[in-house]
């Protein structure tokens, strides 16, 4: 018989009123992502690169919408999730 030595329990972070956008013009560095479930998460768009390199692990959770534009790249090797979600605090 197999005992269970210990149990993780993760816990979404809820920061509804948060939203991500970026702006026009403009490179995003996930590394200073706050991970957590947003209100609205816009990446890329015109000038934009919002890139997921080799060997990342990026999570996008939203509860309104998430847009992912012209100049979101994920490279291979890299992994990406995206959800809308219902988050409560």
């Amino acid at each position: 018989m197999n005992n269970i030595d210990y149990i993780e329990v993760y816990r979404l972070i809820c920061t509804n009123t948060v939203d991500v956008i970026q702006a026009n013009n403009t490179a995003y560095n996930f590394d200073n992502y706050t991970y957590g479930v947003k209100n609205n998460i816009i990446f890329g768009g015109t000038g934009c690169l919002a890139k997921v390199t080799n060997g990342m692990n990026v999570s996008l959770r939203a509860k309104t919408s998430l847009e992912l534009k012209s100049g979101f790249e994920v490279e291979a090797g890299a992994e990406f999730y995206a959800n809308i979600c219902d988050c409560t605090p």
